[in-house]
């Protein structure tokens, strides 16, 4: 610390403490990312589940549709397929299913899994039709 003309004191930073808070910061936003990425689609689902969720599905009386509505309904309300994208049906699969095993929760067979995440994606935002 020194003494300024005006009778201050001021304190030097030296190149130490200005890397110490580089790295700080670094290190902040490295551990965040992965955290804003869940935040913004926890919001997104929020945000639309007004319009989708419980909301009617694309052909209901189909077996896929019926399906879906077995197996998912039975931990969360069904989501209409086209509040996400292919490529986020396939990540909320996965997520579904680590969170199954998590709570002991038996995983459907492959073939219905499949039969879920074909008709979820057919459905999508971003499917043609």
């Amino acid at each position: 610390m020194g003494k300024r003309g005006n009778g201050e004191t001021s304190r030097t930073v030296n190149q130490s403490d200005s890397q110490s808070v580089w790295k700080s910061t670094s290190a902040r936003t490295k551990r965040g990312t992965g955290a804003w990425k869940r935040e913004v689609l926890f919001v997104l689902l929020t945000l639309s589940c007004a319009s989708g969720c419980n909301a009617s599905i694309p052909e209901p009386e189909s077996p896929a549709a019926q399906l879906y509505q077995k197996r998912c309904s039975i931990c969360h309300r069904l989501y209409a397929p086209r509040l996400l994208t292919s490529e986020m049906w396939q990540f909320m699969m996965g997520r579904m299913e680590m969170e199954m095993q998590r709570r002991s929760v038996p995983l459907p067979p492959p073939a219905e899994r499949a039969t879920i995440l074909e008709y979820l994606q057919k459905h999508a935002s971003n499917a043609a039709g």
